[in-house]
């Protein structure tokens, strides 16, 4: 099993990615949870690479539902991303034109999100997350996220559930790591 130092203590940690392009070697292989789990109770990892966010309870491979129980059961430390899905869970963010996404490994999205990077950010934290990674863009995206996890306080299953049904019209783009075969043209079943 691979394993990599941590840090500069020399401490070496088994970590297994379930989510984006690194998990199994098997690039967007991600379409069912059972195959992981199989994976997780054979081998002690030390960690985890779990992509989540709002709208992973619309899929019916959740990470949430499936794997991080497992996770948390084998007591792996938690590693939390794709909180906001490139940019397509956010209200700020605008599509790129159809042709530019048609050329993309994420598939096509026509439409902003529908949360903010504070509740994004909220909602995983308040999993049973060890950290998340959040990639920015700016000085002030890195300053406000800091800000966001300094006055953190967990929601409640009732404020989970509302973002989550929040994220739900774009649950496809946002959940865009999950699906081998990504949509190339624009699907008006699931474009939100």
């Amino acid at each position: 099993m691979p394993t990599r130092n941590l840090g500069k203590t020399g401490y070496k940690v088994a970590i297994f990615s379930l989510g984006g392009q690194s998990a199994i070697e098997q690039p967007n292989n991600f379409d069912t949870a059972v195959p992981l789990i199989d994976i997780i109770d054979r081998h002690p990892f030390d960690a985890t690479i779990l992509a989540l966010n709002a709208a992973d309870a619309h899929n019916p491979h959740s990470f949430t539902d499936r794997l991080l129980p497992l996770a948390v059961e084998k007591q792996m430390g938690i590693i939390g991303m794709k909180i906001a899905a490139r940019g397509r869970i956010l209200s700020n963010w605008t599509p790129p034109p159809v042709e530019e996404q048609q050329r993309s490994w994420e598939g096509v999205a026509t439409r902003p999100g529908t949360l903010n990077i504070r509740d994004a950010m909220r909602y995983v934290l308040s999993l049973p997350v060890s950290t998340v990674i959040l990639g920015c863009d700016s000085i002030a995206q890195l300053e406000e996220n800091v800000q966001i996890a300094r006055e953190f306080t967990p929601l409640s299953q009732a404020q989970m559930a509302a973002l989550s049904n929040l994220a739900a019209p774009v649950a496809r783009q946002s959940l865009f790591f999950h699906f081998e075969t990504r949509p190339r043209d624009i699907d008006s079943a699931h474009s939100g």
